[in-house]
């Protein structure tokens, strides 16, 4: 039998110098010795009350296309929680920080042909064109810009951005026939990159399925940025979903993938849920396996004890066990001794005979 221990933390400042405080709504309630706060012991972050996975799920939702106002009816008939329009819209804002933040660290392997595609779309009754530049062989959206005009600025500047993500410039670039593009290209670029304005893509079949493939994924876009309030807050929702296009978005036509993947990119996440849930760890909530020895996990030392349960304690699961620092039998007190450390089995396994 192998067990798996998570060990009580402050959820605020990591300090194991914490005890119980009661119970709200069935929940368990700690107190922390050191920082003097009290949190839940619930699976949400230290200043939240919402698990997780359900504000992994709304923002999911968010940029698949739904409302502000249809997530918390989804969320309650499929979760059974109640959430606000306005709790949603904070998790989608700070978490899609976050993630173009962690993304602009990451590089990208992408190929030599990049498509320059545009779509007009209103905000707040005002017109402006969505600029985009995907990368043919990996459909991997290396930027957008919401442009007033298609201005040869803009396009020059949204070329950079794409050329810094890449790291390279591409051989080619397919557009449309738009006057703006040859100045932007060649200042961005120079005259080394091949410009091919066409709209059947040099008779290329695969590019004009691309285009086609790219213009139906923007349907899902467009459905966002009806409702957005301002330009400021259309370009975080840009960005976010920018990311959530390319990193977290499984693609048929690359074979259930991202485009991220495709690209080889070096990103840590592979869900919304695993971003958010990154948060929670920097508390200290340390994991570890039973095998009786000192690892060392996150910095800290922590013994990993097998700890010997009967079926009925398993049944119990998950329960809290005091286990001496310096190894030992465990206990099950109501109140954690001073020389113990305070754990929960969160996990089992059957070993193999």
């Amino acid at each position: 039998m192998k067990i798996i221990y998570e060990s009580l933390t402050c959820k605020l400042c990591g300090s194991e110098n914490i005890i119980r405080f009661g119970h709200y709504r069935g929940i368990q309630r700690w107190w922390c010795k050191d920082c003097r706060h009290k949190f839940a012991d619930n699976n949400a972050l230290p200043d939240m009350r919402t698990p997780i996975e359900h504000v992994a799920a709304a923002i999911v939702m968010y940029y698949e296309g739904r409302s502000l106002n249809d997530i918390p009816r989804l969320m309650y008939q499929q979760h059974s929680v109640y959430i606000t329009p306005a709790s949603v819209y904070k998790w989608i804002t700070r978490f899609s920080k976050i993630a173009i933040n962690e993304t602009e660290k990451t590089r990208v392997g992408v190929g030599d042909t990049w498509i320059v595609s545009e779509n007009m779309v209103k905000i707040v009754g005002k017109s402006y064109w969505l600029l985009d530049v995907t990368d043919k062989s990996t459909r991997f959206l290396l930027a957008t810009k919401l442009s007033y005009g298609r201005a040869t600025g803009d396009i020059r500047d949204l070329l950079e951005t794409a050329r810094g993500k890449a790291g390279k410039i591409p051989q080619r670039i397919l557009t449309n026939d738009w006057v703006g593009y040859p100045d932007g290209i060649e200042l961005a670029y120079g005259a080394d990159v091949r410009h091919i304005r066409t709209l059947k893509f040099d008779e290329d079949a695969d590019s004009t399925r691309l285009v086609e493939y790219w213009h139906n994924t923007l349907k899902d876009r467009m459905r966002i940025m009806f409702n957005l309030k301002d330009r400021d807050h259309s370009r975080l929702i840009l960005d976010g979903w920018l990311v959530h296009y390319n990193y977290f978005r499984l693609q048929k036509v690359l074979n259930d993938k991202t485009p991220a993947e495709i690209a080889r990119a070096d990103f840590k996440f592979h869900s919304w849920f695993d971003l958010v849930n990154h948060s929670k760890y920097k508390a200290g909530v340390i994991k570890t396996e039973g095998s009786g020895t000192m690892t060392e996990v996150s910095g800290k030392q922590f013994p990993e004890i097998a700890i010997p349960l009967n079926d009925t304690q398993l049944n119990a699961l998950p329960l809290l066990v005091s286990v001496p620092r310096g190894a030992g039998d465990s206990m099950f007190p109501r109140r954690k001794p001073k020389d113990s450390q305070l754990i929960r089995i969160v996990k089992k396994a059957v070993s193999p005979q």
